[in-house]
């Protein structure tokens, strides 16, 4: 399929009922129940996803090792440890208080703005906040330390 006749596609499918639309994801999935109460945005990107796979080919090798990666950690823990691989949108904002000051940083397409200047990491704003080495993420709370006594009982 070309890519007009993809995004053409993609389109209808944004327009479809709900019930052709759970038809659709049904053809798309057949091996797998479709839930009764999946949200309609994720029943589109269900369908849209297996339509692009059809059209573009598998996914990348970097993505299948990354989410082999995953399925392992899964395997061998019970959880999966996506910390730190939180992607921040372009536009959100990061709020923090900071001894006595409250601290605003805006997620950019080429880094984060913390008045008025350009920072390449959170590291960096963390940093240049706090006048020490920080971890930007725990700075800003995307980032939980683990605890100590994580798994232990006292």
């Amino acid at each position: 399929m070309n890519p007009a006749d993809l995004d053409a596609e993609i389109v209808s499918l944004t327009r479809m009922p709900r019930a052709e639309l759970r038809r659709a994801w049904q053809r798309c999935h057949p091996r797998t129940t479709l839930p009764d109460r999946l949200p309609r945005d994720l029943l589109l990107r269900g369908v849209v996803w297996q339509r692009q796979m059809s059209s573009d080919g598998d996914l990348p090798a970097a993505a299948v090792r990354q989410l082999d990666r995953l399925a392992g950690q899964l395997e061998r823990s019970g959880e999966l440890d996506l910390e730190r691989e939180t992607r921040l949108k372009v536009g959100t904002r990061l709020v923090r208080e900071w001894r006595g000051r409250t601290i605003r940083v805006l997620v950019a397409e080429d880094g984060y703005l913390f008045e008025d200047r350009r920072y390449a990491s959170l590291s960096h704003v963390a940093s240049a906040i706090t006048g020490t080495r920080w971890s930007g993420p725990r700075f800003f709370g995307l980032k939980q330390r683990k605890r100590a006594a994580e798994g232990s009982h006292v």
